[in-house]
C-alpha cells in the first residue's frame, strides 16, 4: 500500500509541475485566444494536484 501512496504522491507533484510549464507556455505564447483557456486555469490545476500530493503524504504517514 505505501507503493501505491508513493506512486500517487510523485504522480500528483509530476503533474502539479506539469500544470505551471503549462500556464507559462500559454502565457508567454499568448495562446489564450486561440485556445479559449485562461493560464490561470492550468495554476489551478497545478494547485489541485499539488494539493493532492500532501495529502496523500499524510495519509501514508498515518498508515504507517
Amino acid at each position: 500500500m505505501a507503493q501505491i501512496y508513493r506512486l500517487v504522491s510523485q504522480s500528483s507533484w509530476v503533474l502539479g509541475l506539469l500544470g505551471i510549464l503549462a500556464a507559462a507556455v500559454v502565457r508567454l505564447l499568448q495562446l489564450t485566444p486561440k485556445l479559449n483557456i485562461e493560464s490561470r486555469s492550468f495554476l489551478i490545476l497545478a494547485c489541485t494536484f499539488f494539493l493532492c500530493a500532501l495529502a496523500t503524504r499524510a495519509v501514508e504517514r498515518n498508515a504507517s
